[in-house]
């Protein structure tokens, strides 16, 4: 329990813990307590309502599938005359990062199709079949 005077409490760790602790309210009503400051404004409105902790927060997003580049790979492999098809047009460069050719591109057009076959129960390699 802190508020009992053992050693030096700082703000975001303690003298016996590795990682830092961001229960700000608590540790701050902590040094209140032992009149290492004087109490802020803030305190008691955070103490109403305390803010949300860091620890329940989703910080990362989460993965967003694309199946478009797995699927022109495949496509580029069997096809590969299609990468140069329109190659100077502002756009059609696929390259790192730029996962997506324009909605023109015959290889974006032919996996388009295929996708709407797999959306209907498919599987890849009939989707790719109906399409060709």
């Amino acid at each position: 329990r802190l508020g009992t005077g053992k050693g030096a409490i700082h703000p975001t760790g303690s003298n016996f813990r590795r990682e830092a602790r961001w229960d700000a309210v608590r540790r701050m009503r902590a040094m209140v307590d032992q009149g290492t400051y004087d109490e802020p404004r803030w305190l008691k409105w955070a103490e109403r309502s305390p803010p949300l902790e860091l620890g329940e927060l989703v910080v990362n997003a989460k993965k967003v599938k694309n199946p478009y580049p797995k699927l022109i790979d495949f496509l580029l492999k069997k096809y590969p005359e299609l990468r140069f098809h329109d190659m100077y047009v502002e756009g059609n460069d696929w390259s790192q990062g730029n996962d997506m050719y324009l909605d023109t591109h015959p290889a974006m057009q032919f996996v388009a199709r295929q996708l709407q076959h797999m959306n209907q129960g498919k599987t890849k390699r009939e989707a790719f079949k109906l399409t060709e």
